[in-house]
């Protein structure tokens, strides 16, 4: 399968989805560092921002938080954005660093795509998790509350988001 999935890419070096199939075959078979060239790769290629995302998560898991972020930033400038994890992410990186005009800018964009790409039953509690997250940094209680109970409304119960709203609403009431 390596072979047919390398020749293929030989003949089409531009198809994104070829490295991340390759990718995925390499971390069945424990080649991590392969893996990531790969979905950096894929990610380079792509039009939209989910290769970027793959990438991204594969940088993190190895360790490398930096080029982890170098990918997610890459991936917001993208042709085609849908991928709300990516700006989850980044959301949280420009909240860490405390920078928050940047981390309420990148949610923005991740709440246009919520609203744009899925249809009304599909939600990411990640979202409002974060954007608690971010009005609680600012100094705004009952704002924070308020996107948290969002979270918490239209998620499901067994959602991690969900339960992560639920507990900071307790210790914030």
């Amino acid at each position: 399968m390596e072979r047919e999935l390398r020749e293929a890419i030989r003949l089409d070096s531009e198809n994104a989805y070829y490295h991340y199939e390759l990718s995925q075959l390499l971390s069945s078979r424990g080649r991590k560092s392969d893996e990531i060239a790969e979905l950096i790769e894929a990610a380079r290629v792509a039009t939209e921002d989910m290769y970027s995302y793959h990438a991204y998560e594969a940088l993190k898991a190895a360790g490398k938080p930096d080029e982890a972020i170098a990918e997610a930033k890459k991936g917001v400038l993208k042709q085609t954005r849908r991928t709300v994890q990516l700006y989850v992410a980044l959301g949280n990186y420009y909240l860490d660093k405390g920078a928050l005009a940047e981390a309420n800018k990148i949610l923005n964009y991740g709440f246009e795509i919520q609203k744009s790409r899925y249809r009304v039953e599909w939600f990411d509690g990640d979202l409002y998790l974060v954007q608690g997250d971010l009005l609680l940094k600012d100094g705004k209680k009952p704002e924070a509350r308020a996107a948290w109970q969002n979270a918490v409304d239209h998620g499901n119960k067994d959602y991690a988001a969900v339960k992560d709203a639920q507990m900071r609403l307790d210790a914030n009431p």
